[in-house]
């Protein structure tokens, strides 16, 4: 259930208190025949980094040992208190088993022990409260419950270490290698662009050099142009001067005739 309020975690809580099961019995008018288990996890985000956190916290409260002699419960009751017995007891085995340093932690006898197995060892921290009675009729239980104190004391986890959330991580990872990957594919784009540009840029001034070689070509034939067109401004007047003078011969041809 996700809480977002001391409201719906209330709610919550009552949910599950509502199915809890209760009894009565010779030692207990309101004996609890279950374990209750809360569990708290939150997620925390690193907004600068991307790195993510997650933190779980179990809050159990487990139901009393017994003496079935003391208890005098028979059917449905029985069974339940065997049961509280059990998972007790796996629980103690648990204990015994991390006290030991033992390789194999048998978890997975109990579903209480299996449900608490990442709290119960490796980076995990976890504090016991044992509630005893000061009556004399219930010695049994109280040393009982005091023996089972000192055994998880005897218990040594080690150091607690953060829990990094390495989904959160490689998926930050993985979008920072795809941003890396498209920025590589950029930088191939940007450097073949400014290959295309410099080839475009090489061809355009091989064209303004063409350009320029046909605009001194362009000069030098209109030079030439107007030195023939000078030439040949001097050769109509040489032909005029020499079309005068054979006029005056003709003249000087005819009055010769006349003469004749």
């Amino acid at each position: 259930a996700k809480v977002e309020n001391i409201k719906e975690v209330w709610d919550v809580l009552q949910v599950g208190n509502n199915a809890r099961a209760v009894g009565s019995n010779n030692v207990n008018e309101h004996s609890s025949r279950s374990h209750c288990m809360l569990c708290i996890m939150v997620k925390a985000k690193n907004l600068l980094n991307g790195e993510c956190t997650k933190s779980k916290l179990w809050l159990v409260d487990l139901a009393g040992s017994e003496r079935l002699a003391k208890t005098d419960v028979q059917g449905e009751r029985l069974k339940e208190a065997q049961n509280i017995n059990r998972s007790l007891s796996a629980l103690g085995d648990v204990i015994s088993a991390l006290a030991a340093k033992s390789s194999h932690i048998p978890y997975r006898n109990s579903k209480l022990t299996h449900l608490l197995q990442d709290s119960l060892g490796g980076d995990a921290k976890t504090l016991m409260f044992v509630q005893i009675s000061p009556s004399d009729q219930d010695l049994g239980e109280t040393l009982s419950s005091l023996n089972f104190a000192t055994r998880v004391t005897g218990v040594e986890l080690g150091p607690v270490k953060k829990q990094v959330d390495t989904s959160e991580l490689q998926k930050t990872k993985a979008m920072l290698e795809k941003a890396r990957s498209e920025c590589r594919m950029k930088d191939e784009s940007i450097r073949k662009l400014e290959d295309n540009l410099q080839s475009m840029e090489n061809k355009a001034k091989g064209k303004d050099n063409i350009h320029r070689n046909l605009h001194e070509k362009i000069k030098e034939l209109e030079g030439q142009v107007e030195l023939k067109t000078s030439m040949q401004n001097q050769s109509e007047k040489q032909i005029s001067q020499l079309s005068e003078k054979l006029k005056g011969k003709e003249e000087t041809c005819t009055t010769l005739q006349h003469k004749v």
